[in-house]
């Protein structure tokens, strides 16, 4: 007979029992059917999710792929395990992706966790476990708190994350108070029954009377201190007697003698080191170190010292955050959203638009709402793949996911026009901890008949739950939009949307208003309390506040040694940020008062205020030891570690830590190798911003982005590289990750093809946007309309208004600046990598941008491509050749150079494709032919078939046909010139011509003849397009050679030089070294009048002949320079024909000069002393050019040619 099971009853078969019989067959099924179910109920409880394990992490080997960690996880029902590690490669390049998990096979022998990427957030059977960046083939950010987690384990996580008690006093809150210790308030009442481990403080232990203390003996506390008074003053000289004396050694000798002594006392304890048990030692409140090995001061087993005084400590108090803001301890007239704090909206919305009160009963679907969903992203699709099949030529490609945004229209019946009014209000409710942002807006019928969105308002942020401190609000939050720049006389709809319809949550909105006037209350305040429990020390009170259109911010303080002393204290004078104040107490009052302007138009809006204290140790001096001690502090090449035992904090050095390193330029990018050689970094700039120069000859085939000609490179303390973009005219600060950290740059290319857009880039550090143009615009801050400009963060469209700021700094006017509002602002923080701007050409006047191939390429349906960092565009950057850091100042040095090198005409970079001319105006370009290295090594000839002096010339091919005559011209065997100028004819009959060029190649043979290779002859063809008028090609201005930056007002301090006076060049390039707060070490070039030109390479198109050319009246200088006068007190002149490259110092502070040469060979080295005397000479006859010398800590020098 079978057996059961003793709790769910499962059939189990012994020996001999019938397996065939009915009753069998049925308890076996029974048997199963049940385990079926159980686990069928466990794995939905839990849900599907990641149980363990599973972080993915950028490949230690390889990075381009990524790594998931072993882990177990549920997924639709079934469990599966990774036990090693699984690399994931072939990951899509520049894209963002996200990694899935899930289970295959059908049995335990054949289960497998099955690991793919997917543009889209979700996909059905399978969890997410990650978001993966990557940058061209590199990964640059894994994300795992995109991660599932088993849906069991979330709910609990997110049930105690919201959850809050109610009442009063109000119950501890699970969230914010439950972080290893309790504040004194919530120790009362505790039933110490219930403890079982840990430690009070002495603060939260009250004081005991003396009659409660069992063994309390017959003296009270007055008579214990008379007492020791008698024993320390009369009765002092009986601890001197010789035979306590005597005793007292006999007693210590016998216990070191013997263990058996050492518990024999009665009443005494006596410490022998070597001898004593630890266990008797209360090493924590002992107030001598304690030391029981070794010799210490003569004593083989050890001894005694006195520990040394504690010093003092510095603490801070900061509230910077909504959540602390809220915790003020009054609050009048404020409101407080997006982490700052402002005032009060002065208006009365006393004209309501919706109060959702049509409805009748509870739950019931609200009239006059509807909803829609848009799609966000579609990966739903079969397609043909070519890339992988088992036969034929494709397989068939099925994707799927999608994202979508909800959208929700509630229609406005009455009350339609709002011309008179100037503010919009919306009260709004959410509890939900965990929900994407949500922002409304507002459709008014324009006169086509056709509804027009006004720009996105925030209503909340991601996660926000709404706060309000009046009761009879119910927690809602009032949020205020100034709508005085819109079109708002015929509002037909409200709209409001949430970015992510993947989340589940709910928000109520109530009491949607109007009011007449966008105006603040007068005057607001709120005042923050901060109880010690001991004297400390208030140093400084830190505030940061926005007090621009003269508001005011005002902060004061008192203090007292108990809540009733502060309540009487009077109050202190008001501070300025940052002052000393050394007030000394237990409790603590910071109040923050807010004044409007005059006409109530603008309010202060406050940051942060931050309450500095000291508590006083007994030795001079404060300590700094744990971690938010550390992390109060400005760290570089630090990093913060915990001991092994995890009990205190330390700081060293970050790593790796890199000695005998050498780092470089080279092609493009930024090396360094370690002292084998072995490379340790390496970045070519992809992933960069664009620069305006590449965004105007931007190919989409080939678009040459990233670094374009790094002349000079050095690695900063952080171990971050600032280098010279110098063919894009920008200075950057590259760290170990390949992220931009800061940059500047200028713009001073345009384009004769027309008027346009060309990047954009967005500084978060300042809020301000700048956008370059290819041409100067005449752009008023005071009439210019920002309407017609509209940025676009994901799916969210941030139409500009009145509440931007349209800058009018000294930059040039092919350069918009405007300083976004802090809810813009706020709103590309949460999306950087997807932010456009989109340019309405009315907005300059023009029925539409002209349209180049370049322009086509870059600006999409949503315009153009805002790159998310810190770089800021300034006048005075142009070809930098090098650029340093100060050592002293937040400050960079750059090094401008005066004479470029025509890269076009050496023939190291294509002329452009396009042309655009006008009637009558002369059009002239070039046509350069690359040639390989075998055929130079083949002696090859290039021949310009359409050059009229040539035999057996060709004309030119144009179609349609040109009117105008084409003139090309050899200049050298591999550039010719083409010139030509069109007339008022060519406008009706174009107005784009293609013009052909046929180019015939020529190289030497076995018996050095010249024959015609087979791919010859060759075409190269152009554009040109013919209109009415065309602007000026812009030319770079006459800036200084030297300049200081200035990284906190992003402007330039110092500038020095000029093209006539002294300056750098992209030949020999130059150097500045800042030698203490005021000098600077200068290498460059000076012009000398005529000089004469030495033999070179005769063709005059490359390097050294441009460089011959264009260096011959200049001479290499070498200068000492003070920045505050200007004043130079040190001067060496080159010998002619040679140029200051580079400049340093040894360690015997003589000058180790870098001198280039254009003729081959004649470059050197040399050492200067302090009067400009050649101290040494090296390389005479090895060098050329020498970009780079350095003196290396052994005393050998170090060269970059």
């Amino acid at each position: 007979m079978a057996g059961k099971t003793p709790n769910y009853g499962l059939a189990f078969f012994d020996f001999r029992d019938r397996l065939d019989s009915t009753l069998s067959v049925k308890m076996e099924t029974d048997r199963f059917l049940t385990i079926d179910k159980q686990l069928y109920g466990l794995y939905s409880i839990f849900g599907s999710g990641v149980v363990d394990g599973l972080r993915a992490r950028k490949s230690a080997s390889d990075s381009t792929s990524i790594e998931v960690d072993p882990g177990l996880a549920f997924v639709n029902l079934l469990s599966g395990e990774l036990r090693v590690p699984k690399r994931i490669e072939d990951l899509p390049p520049s894209s963002t992706v996200y990694l899935f998990c899930t289970v295959t096979g059908s049995t335990q022998k054949n289960r497998r966790l099955h690991f793919f990427t997917s543009t889209a957030p979700s996909q059905p059977n399978s969890i997410r476990l990650s978001k993966i960046q990557t940058i061209g083939s590199e990964v640059r950010i894994v994300d795992n708190t995109y991660r599932e987690e088993i849906s069991f384990r979330k709910t609990v996580q997110e049930e105690i994350a919201s959850h809050r008690h109610r009442g009063f006093p109000s119950k501890i809150d699970l969230s914010r108070e439950v972080k290893n210790q309790l504040p004194g308030a919530r120790v009362e009442g505790l039933d110490v029954r219930q403890i079982r481990s840990g430690r009070f403080g002495l603060d939260r232990i009250p004081q005991l009377s003396h009659d409660n203390l069992k063994g309390k003996g017959l003296l009270s506390h007055s008579a214990l201190d008379s007492m020791a008074k008698n024993l320390q003053i009369s009765n002092r000289q009986l601890l001197g007697e010789v035979a306590s004396v005597n005793l007292l050694r006999q007693h210590l000798f016998d216990k070191t003698l013997s263990e058996e002594y050492l518990n024999s006392s009665v009443n005494t304890i006596s410490i022998i080191p070597g001898k004593t048990p630890e266990n008797y030692i209360d090493f924590d409140a002992s107030t001598v170190s304690f030391t029981d090995s070794g010799d210490y001061e003569g004593c083989p087993n050890g001894g005694f010292t006195g520990k040394a005084s504690p010093p003092g400590k510095i603490f801070n108090v900061k509230y910077d955050d909504d959540h602390s803001f809220n915790a003020a301890y009054r609050k009048e007239n404020i409101v407080i959203s997006q982490n700052s704090v402002t005032l009060l909206s002065g208006a009365e919305f006393n004209d309501p638009v919706e109060y959702f009160e049509q409805a009748d009963s509870d739950g019931e679907e609200y009239p006059g709402v509807s909803i829609s969903e848009n799609i966000i992203l579609n990966n739903i699709s079969v397609v043909s793949d070519a890339t992988v099949y088992v036969q034929g030529l494709y397989s068939g490609k099925f994707s799927s996911g999608k994202s979508s945004q909800i959208v929700y229209k509630k229609t406005i019946t009455q009350n339609n026009d709002w011309y008179n009014y100037e503010l919009l209000s919306v009260k709004v409710n959410c509890l939900s901890s965990s929900h994407p942002p949500v922002s409304f807006a507002f459709a008014h019928l324009g006169s086509d008949g056709e509804e027009v969105l006004s720009e996105k308002f925030p209503l909340l942020q991601s996660n926000e739950v709404t706060q309000n401190d009046d009761s009879s609000q119910n927690n809602f939050k009032q949020v205020s939009v100034d709508i005085s720049s819109f079109d708002r006389s015929n509002v037909i709809a409200i709209y409001f949307y949430v970015s992510d319809s993947y989340k589940n949550f709910s928000f109520n909105i109530d009491e949607i208003g109007l009011a007449t006037e966008a105006k603040y209350v007068s005057s607001g305040m709120m005042s923050f309390r901060y109880s010690s429990g001991s004297i400390v020390t208030l140093n400084t009170i830190f505030y940061d506040a926005n007090t621009d259109g003269d508001t005011e911010v005002n902060v004061r303080y008192r203090s007292g040694n108990s809540l009733v002393d502060l309540g009487q204290a009077e109050w202190g004078p008001n501070v300025t940020s940052g002052s000393d104040l050394y007030i000394s107490g237990t409790e603590f009052e910071v109040e923050v008062s807010m004044k409007a302007s005059d006409d109530l138009e603008f309010a202060p809006i406050l940051n942060s205020v931050t309450l500095q204290f000291f508590v006083s140790g007994d030795d001079v001096g404060f300590s700094v030891s744990d971690l938010d001690d550390f992390l109060l502090g400005e760290m570089e090449n630090i990093q913060i570690g915990n001991n092994f035992s995890g009990d205190s904090t330390y700081i060293s050095i970050s790593l790796p830590v890199e000695v005998d390193d050498m780092y470089y330029s080279q092609l493009n990018s930024v090396s360094q190798v370690s002292d084998d050689f072995s490379a340790t970094y390496g970045y070519g700039g992809s992933g960069m911003l664009i620069s305006p120069i590449q965004a105007i000859n931007y190919n989409q085939s080939d678009p040459l982005l990233g670094f374009d000609g790094i002349t000079s490179v050095k690695r900063l303390v952080n171990k971050n590289y600032l280098i010279c973009d110098t063919y894009n005219d920008r200075v950057l600060e590259i760290d170990r990750n390949y992220k931009l950290v800061r940059g500047y740059g200028s713009h001073y290319v345009g384009s004769g093809a027309g008027f346009f857009p060309l990047s954009a880039v967005y500084n978060p550090r300042t809020g301000i946007i700048q956008i370059c143009l290819s041409q100067e615009a005449q752009i008023d801050p005071e009439t210019f309309n920002l309407t017609g400009i509209t940025i676009h963060v994901g799916e969210n469209i941030l139409n500009l208004s009145s509440r931007d700021e349209l800058l009018q700094r000294n930059l040039t006017r092919r350069i918009m600046e405007i300083r976004l509002s802090s809810d813009k602002q706020q709103e590309i923080s949460i999306d950087t990598q997807n932010v456009h701007v989109e340019m309405s050409p009315s907005s300059f006047f023009i029925e539409d941008f002209d349209h180049t191939s370049s322009f086509d390429a870059l600006y999409g349906y949503k315009g153009l491509k805002v790159d998310v960092v810190d770089f800021t565009y300034i006048d005075g950057i142009t070809h930098p050749v090098c650029v340093t850091d100060s050592e002293l100042f937040d400050r960079w040095y750059v090094a401008n150079s005066g004479v470029p090198f025509d890269r076009i005409r050496a023939g190291l970079r294509d002329d452009s494709d396009e042309f655009f001319t006008s009637p009558g105006k002369e059009l002239l370009f070039n046509l350069v032919v690359s040639l390989s290295d075998s055929l130079k090594d083949q002696g090859a000839v290039v021949t310009f078939m359409n050059d009229s002096g040539v035999s057996d010339n060709i004309p030119v091919s144009v179609s349609p046909p040109f009117s105008s005559f084409i003139d090309v011209k050899t200049v050298s065997n591999t550039r010719a010139t083409v010139e030509t100028t069109a007339s008022d004819e060519d406008i009706a009959n174009g107005p784009t011509y293609l013009l052909t060029f046929t180019i015939k190649v020529e190289a030497l043979d076995e018996d050095d003849n010249l024959v015609e290779i087979n791919e010859s002859p060759f075409l190269i063809q152009k554009r040109i397009t013919v209109v009415e008028s065309t602007a000026e090609e812009p030319t770079y201005p006459d800036i200084p050679s030297l300049i200081r930056l200035n990284l906190e007002s992003d402007s330039i301090d110092f500038s020095f030089g000029g093209v006539d006076k002294f300056t750098f060049n992209d030949f020999t390039l130059g150097s500045v070294v800042e030698m203490d707060a005021d000098r600077l070490l200068v290498s460059g070039i000076q012009p000398f009048g005529e000089g004469t030109e030495p033999p070179i390479n005769p063709d005059p198109d490359s390097f050294e002949g441009q460089a011959s050319e264009m260096l011959k009246d200049f001479r290499g200088k070498t200068i000492i320079l003070s920045v505050s006068s200007e004043n130079i007190f040190f001067n060496y002149d080159s010998s002619d024909g040679l140029y200051a490259s580079d400049a340093s110092f040894d360690d015997n502070s003589n000058i180790i000069l870098a001198e280039s040469s254009i003729v081959k060979n004649v470059g050197r080295i040399i050492k200067l002393d302090s009067f400009g005397n050649i101290v040494a000479v090296f390389g005479n006859g090895q060098f050329t050019i020498i970009n780079d010398v350095r003196s290396s800590k052994n005393g050998n020098i170090l060269i970059s040619t």
